[in-house]
Order: structure tokens, then C-alpha cells, then sequence
């Protein structure tokens, strides 16, 4: 079934506590999540996505917002890992060059 998925930004950042949205493990985490990484990701993984400028309600005072992942047969906890480790990986080529 093709449905629609929200992905907050906040889901990936490792500022935050799991308590206050973070989903994903630290190792998998990125510090400072920006939305043209992970647009950059769903591009490369086929994925028809836009970036949403929302805050988060349980950190409503970081402007993080959200990816909106349209159209995808993926589980959201799946998606958010593939997502997870493709914007590490991005992160540290970057890092690196």
C-alpha cells in the first residue's frame, strides 16, 4: 500500500535526547540535520520527496522541519534507518574532502 510519510528532521539530529524526538541510535545520528542533505538522499534512493519548513512540537524553539516522503511502500522505522545511514555516509564524505 503507497502511502505518505512525514520524517522530522529532529527524528536524526544528536543534540536531542530520545526523550525529545530523536529516533534513530547516536551512531546513526547527524549533528545540525539540514533539509538539502536528505533531499539530496531520497533523490538517490528514488524517493519522491519536499522539504516542509515546520517546527517540531517537542523542540518548537530549533526550526528544524520536515521531509514529506510521498508515495513510498516503506515502514516509516524502516525508512527513517535507510535515510539514517545514507545522510551519515553523506555527512562524512563531505567531511572528508
Amino acid at each position: 500500500m503507497l502511502r505518505n510519510v512525514i520524517l522530522w528532521l529532529a527524528y536524526f539530529d544528536c543534540s536531542l535526547k530520545r526523550r525529545l524526538g530523536r529516533r534513530v541510535p547516536l551512531h546513526l545520528c547527524v549533528s545540525n540535520p539540514e533539509p538539502r542533505d536528505f533531499l539530496e538522499v531520497c533523490k538517490k534512493l528514488g524517493l519522491e520527496c519536499e522539504y516542509i519548513e515546520k517546527r517540531y512540537p517537542r523542540v518548537w524553539y530549533k526550526p528544524l522541519g520536515m521531509i514529506l516522503v510521498k508515495n513510498t511502500e516503506l515502514k516509516k522505522t524502516k525508512l527513517i534507518n535507510i535515510i539514517a545511514k545514507e545522510v551519515r555516509e553523506l555527512k562524512q564524505k563531505i567531511a572528508f574532502k
